[in-house]
């Protein structure tokens, strides 16, 4: 849509990260009940937008299973999506005008951080975070140096976020639900459950953890 518009990838960027969030009144009470006045303020204000959205949308909506959950589900995901994104962009900033050397298979992660590209997606998200063995390239062994200096950074590379939780949100609580099929509650408050957890139970949120 972007090249059919003439429109730069990085100019996108630029306007979708400088766009005004509000947040609805209910849905950050609700967010805020959930896990905590420290927890919601360490979010950023577009995730802070989506998960009170959802929240809000989750409560007006209660029990009905003759309706289709998945726009709640899928607001959650993509405040997962908008942190992750921001952890790249701080990777992307670090380097200054370094530039490393890639290999075919972190093509996606190579236009962003080089050409000012969208960032990758989820699933390529999981196979950057993976740790990376003798045979990785450069730039993913340096992304793994920059996620050491993070204090979840242990939490971002385990085995619970990339290969557990990460496959969960891609498989059950957005591919369907963003194409062809429904997302039943169960499945959605599961969504809520596993991402934005709990005061007592912390989520799969990056910045959460």
């Amino acid at each position: 849509m972007l090249e059919e518009l003439d429109i730069d990838p990085a100019t996108w960027l630029d306007w979708k990260g400088g766009a005004e969030t509000v947040i609805d009144t209910r849905g950050r009470e609700l967010a805020v009940e959930r896990i905590g006045d420290e927890a919601w303020n360490n979010l950023d204000p577009a995730v802070q937008h989506f998960v009170s959205t959802a929240l809000r949308h989750l409560e007006t909506q209660g029990h009905a299973p003759q309706l289709d959950y998945a726009p709640i589900s899928i607001e959650i995901v993509k405040g997962l999506e908008v942190e992750l994104g921001k952890l790249l962009e701080g990777f992307r900033e670090s380097l200054a005008e370094e530039v490393l050397v890639a290999f075919e298979e972190d093509g996606s992660f190579s236009a962003f951080l080089y050409e000012g590209r969208k960032p990758p997606t989820l699933g390529a998200i999981s196979y950057l975070l993976r740790k990376p063995d003798s045979a990785s390239s450069p730039v993913k062994k340096a992304f793994h140096e920059f996620l050491a200096s993070k204090s979840n950074g242990d939490f971002l590379t385990s085995n619970r976020f990339t290969k557990r939780d990460l496959q969960k949100v891609i498989n059950r609580y957005r591919n369907g639900g963003a194409h062809d099929s429904p997302i039943p509650e169960d499945v959605c408050r599961s969504c809520v459950e596993t991402l934005v957890g709990t005061r007592e139970k912390t989520g799969a949120d990056p910045k959460s953890c």
